[in-house]
């Protein structure tokens, strides 16, 4: 598969679990490289994710994790992961190695790059995605969460001294890559925020009907979607708000809800199963998560663009799947 294909394949799924974050400022990780002041870098952008997991960072002199002897950084996971979200992931304590060759080297968007990809390891698995073991999506995660401009900078360096270049990548995206990357999230990101005068455009052409139908765009075109989207994310986040305070919930003898997640339009309930994945019937699942989100008040979220989602794990923590309850009869 070419890379181009890749990159536009590993963003569609990631875009299907993961919001699309318009670029992080980076003035803050200038200051605080400028300072040394490494853990704050980890800090700053663990908080621009929603990391709310505890993290202990340590500097070391040589090795690293036996499949990477030598990652500049590297974050440990366990391979049972809570989901974000839970009790059990907040209290979470998880260790982030650098090498301080690293550090000691390199500019403030090759640290902030290493830091982002690291923490998109934790995103992905606590959110149990199917390419979390994809290097390169782990990379793409880190751009689509409001560091694209970072890859774009630190990706590829190259520097002049006399008649001699030195070239230094970092990341796993080839240069190429993280360039297209970040034209199809900046066109995106544009497409957002245009597509609604370029439609109005088209429409009208004679400049006094063209400013009269700008003031009726920023009257129904743009304040009241605006506020319809706030005021479904509000209640959305409110959703989780509760849920959150009561979990973990029995809801059957086999079947345990331990984690929530919710973004401006979709809220996520994972599940955790008793039993093997080979005793689940999936569609019976499936029809009851229908059936109750549907019999429920979010029929009417639903109605004004929520989606519900539920992911089911078996009792080896294996993923049996997911449904998803876009529309109701």
């Amino acid at each position: 598969m070419a890379s181009g294909d890749i990159v536009e394949r590993y963003l569609n799924r990631l875009q299907e679990a993961l919001p699309r974050v318009p670029p992080v400022s980076v003035r803050e990780i200038k200051a605080l490289h400028n300072a040394k002041d490494y853990e704050g870098i980890v800090r700053f952008i663990r908080r621009a994710m929603n990391l709310e997991a505890n993290l202990v960072v340590g500097w070391v002199n040589s090795g690293g994790p036996n499949d990477k002897p030598s990652a500049p950084a590297w974050v440990l996971v366990p391979s049972d992961m809570p989901y974000h979200g839970t009790e059990a992931f907040r209290k979470l304590k998880l260790k982030m190695y650098f090498q301080k060759s690293f550090l000691e080297k390199s500019t403030y968007d090759q640290v902030g790059m290493a830091v982002a990809h690291e923490l998109s390891h934790i995103v992905l698995d606590s959110i149990r995605h199917p390419l979390r073991e994809e290097e390169k999506a782990v990379d793409l995660t880190a751009m689509l969460l409001g560091f694209r401009l970072l890859y774009r900078s630190a990706c590829y360096k190259e520097r002049r001294s006399g008649n001699t270049i030195t070239y230094r990548t970092l990341g796993y995206l080839t240069r190429e890559e993280v360039s297209l990357a970040n034209r199809i999230l900046a066109y995106q990101d544009w497409l957002a925020k245009t597509e609604w005068a370029d439609l109005l455009l088209a429409k009208y052409k004679r400049p006094l009907l063209l400013a009269g139908a700008v003031a009726l765009v920023a009257l129904f075109v743009v304040a009241v979607p605006i506020y319809r989207s706030q005021r479904l994310a509000d209640e959305l986040m409110l959703e989780k708000s509760q849920i959150q305070k009561q979990l973990p919930i029995k809801l059957t003898r086999s079947m345990t809800l331990v984690g929530v997640q919710a973004d401006a339009t979709s809220l996520t309930l994972l599940h955790d199963m008793d039993i093997p994945k080979r005793n689940v019937i999936f569609s019976v699942l499936e029809q009851d998560a229908r059936n109750n989100v549907c019999a429920s008040d979010r029929k009417e979220k639903i109605k004004s663009g929520a989606s519900y989602n539920f992911e089911y794990r078996d009792s080896a923590r294996e993923r049996i799947g997911r449904v998803e309850v876009t529309s109701c009869p």
